[in-house]
């Protein structure tokens, strides 16, 4: 960075402002507002003129006007005032404060106010926005109310503020002919206005003295804080993420209401199952997995019932056989039977690490009672059993997808 010009003030300052004063193109000048109420306006590197302030005790908030080529200030007398820039430059010089009868009848002018508005509270920050070319606002921030004035003072809407507010900025609406505000307090609160409805409220980790809202690495609407003790702050609001979020994993509580009903229907629609084609039928649509059960009508030749608690006779038992033919590559195939009390199988888990297309599987397993059921032929009882209470198979797969599977 390189020094352009150096000014060395011969007044304690207050504040600033710049602008294109008197209606200058290309460059800005400056502004600043003594304690002692003087205005000293600077061209670059020039010292241009000075102005006292008439009626002036304490300096207060200063802003120019663009549109209209005024100074506006608060004043002690809690007013604001506003001064045209070319009745300041016509203006008796501010080193001959002492008129003279001269001085009276000399070119030099008094320093008249152009317009005033009594707000009743002394002000803490002024601004001026202009959007647009049609239209342009003053806002001035109270110690209790936001006031937004007309260019000729007259006041366009107001709202009074229910707790003490420490900074705020104007910034332009999304909505056309409204304004937003960003209004920070001394409760660690910031509020977003729409003219005077509140639109949002924010908590912040501290007291805000200079808000302001920027653009950083593309990401628009950050809004900059300062705290009292010199921290700054960079927030974001609004939906949408400033970096990289892993979504939420979709959850959703169970309703047991509504699996019962279902699980009822599933069981209705089991039980119409045409008995005839057995209980697991075939299909004459060519699938990507068929599977097929079979009952047989007869006993085993040599029980197969192990671990029963019917008693000491000899428990027969019935074999089932499961066919399965696929048409695509199956790996990790697990297949899973299931039945229902008092019925039992000798071997209820299957698995085929490598199922290739075309090829026919067939596993069987022996169905038996056991416990004991009151029936004088209960050995009967099994052949019907079985039909009755239908057999469920499950098949498991791994790294299998787009599997049109033959279930009812």
């Amino acid at each position: 960075m390189k020094l352009m010009y150096e000014h060395n003030l011969q007044r304690t300052a207050c504040n600033m402002t710049y602008g294109s004063f008197g209606g200058v193109k290309g460059r800005d000048l400056i502004c600043i507002q003594s304690m002692d109420g003087m205005l000293m306006v600077f061209e670059q590197e020039s010292y241009a003129f000075g102005r006292f302030l008439p009626g002036f005790l304490l300096p207060g908030p200063l802003a120019y006007s663009s549109r209209t080529d005024s100074f506006l200030t608060v004043s002690s007398c809690q007013q604001v005032e506003s001064y045209k820039y070319q009745v300041l430059a016509f203006a008796t010089d501010a080193d001959k404060r002492q008129e003279t009868e001269q001085q009276k009848l000399g070119s030099g002018k008094r320093l008249v106010v152009d317009w005033t508005l009594n707000i009743g509270e002394q002000a803490l920050d002024i601004c001026i926005v202009s959007f647009n070319q049609s239209a342009s606002s003053v806002f001035v921030l109270g110690e209790r109310n936001f006031f937004c004035l007309k260019d000729n003072g007259q006041i366009r809407f107001m709202k009074k503020l229910d707790w003490s507010p420490s900074c705020f900025l104007p910034y332009c609406s999304v909505s056309e002919g409204t304004i937003n505000t960003l209004i920070g307090n001394h409760n660690n609160m910031l509020h977003i206005y729409q003219d005077v409805t509140l639109k949002w409220a924010t908590q912040l980790p501290h007291i805000p003295v200079a808000v302001r809202v920027g653009c950083l690495h593309d990401l628009k609407g950050v809004i900059v804080t300062l705290s009292d003790d010199g921290h700054l702050q960079c927030s974001y609001l609004g939906t949408d993420p400033s970096l990289f979020q892993a979504p939420n994993v979709q959850s959703r509580e169970l309703n047991y209401d509504e699996l019962d009903v279902e699980m009822k229907e599933l069981q209705k629609i089991i039980k119409d199952v045409n008995k005839s084609q057995g209980v697991w039928p075939m299909t004459e649509r060519e699938d990507d997995l068929n599977v097929s059960v079979v009952v047989s009508p007869n006993f085993d030749s040599v029980s197969q019932a192990t671990d029963v608690e019917v008693g000491t006779d000899l428990v027969p038992s019935v074999t089932v056989k499961v066919t399965l033919q696929n048409r695509v590559i199956l790996q990790k195939t697990k297949l899973s039977v299931y039945v229902q009390p008092p019925l039992e199988l000798t071997c209820d888990q299957f698995t085929f690490e490598f199922m290739t297309p075309d090829l026919t599987r067939t596993v069987s397993f022996s169905v038996y009672l056991k416990r004991s059921i009151h029936h004088q032929n209960w050995k009967e009882m099994l052949l019907f059993l079985i039909p009755d209470q239908q057999i469920e198979i499950l098949m498991a797969f791994r790294e299998l997808s787009n599997v049109n599977l033959d279930f009812p």
